[in-house]
């Protein structure tokens, strides 16, 4: 619902008001808008973790994205400023009524379209047909995508470890070598996994650091990953991987 108000600005409404309201002045601003249901608030923030992501791929640096709260638009010559909050939850209730898990299908979704040329969905976007094709092809090929890059990446280690040992190197060396090395095409996940593997403090002071980013990789597909990584992943991961996803998420600095 919408709210029409005349121009002064003292008239504005409450932080908590409608979805938009027409004001005659750009510099006019509306509230933050409703506040967000723990669910949708978490599936916002899910979207912040993957848009960072995506971003800091394509630019190389560390990504700060952050949802706008507000969006102009012009109706009928007038702006119109539109409390953007109100899109997670219309979003969230529209997955739902396509019968997707929220949070699961974004994980998809941008793991998806990061074969592709499209631009991963701005929040306006995430209920389109377009995407949810997307998602859907994703989820058919999703194993033997997953299963290929495993299998790429373990040929790519063991030929680095033999190379290294032929050079002189200790099969535990080798081994450490290839986890540190970042000029190698390997996951964290399959860092994490092959750090698990040794002993010595070193592994687990490297298996500490890569636990966070393996845990992010790991949910996006947790009943894959664990049906093709086996005992190579440590007893425990996976529920530790959830809570590791959940507190990350939660601790998101969304300014």
């Amino acid at each position: 619902m919408s709210r029409r108000i005349r121009s002064t600005p003292s008239r504005l409404p409450p932080r908590d008001a409608a979805d938009t309201v027409k004001v005659s002045r750009p510099a006019s601003r509306a509230g933050d808008g409703a506040v967000l249901s723990p669910e949708v608030d978490f599936f916002r923030r899910v979207y912040v973790v993957e848009q960072r992501a995506a971003n800091s791929a394509v630019q190389g640096r560390r990504s700060t994205y952050s949802p706008a709260k507000e969006q102009l638009e012009r109706r009928d010559g007038e702006c119109v400023i539109k409390t953007v909050e109100s899109v997670w939850s219309k979003k969230y209730r529209s997955l739902l009524s396509h019968h997707l898990q929220p949070e699961q299908y974004l994980r998809v979704l941008f793991y998806g379209v990061g074969g592709t040329a499209k631009p991963p969905p701005t929040p306006q976007q995430l209920d389109a047909e377009s995407y949810r094709e997307i998602y859907r092809e994703t989820q058919k090929t999703l194993f033997d995508q997953v299963q290929c890059r495993l299998r790429s990446q373990a040929s790519i280690g063991r030929t680095q470890a033999r190379l290294a040992c032929d050079d002189g190197e200790s099969v535990e060396d080798a081994v450490y070598a290839v986890v540190c090395d970042s000029s190698l095409p390997l996951s964290p996940l399959f860092r994490y996994c092959l750090a698990s593997s040794q002993s010595g403090d070193r592994f687990r002071i490297k298996q500490r650091q890569l636990e966070l980013p393996a845990a992010l990789q790991f949910t996006v597909c947790p009943a894959i990953y664990s049906e093709l990584l086996g005992k190579s992943l440590p007893d425990e991961f996976a529920a530790r991987a959830a809570k590791l996803f959940r507190r990350h998420c939660l601790q998101l600095d969304i300014r």
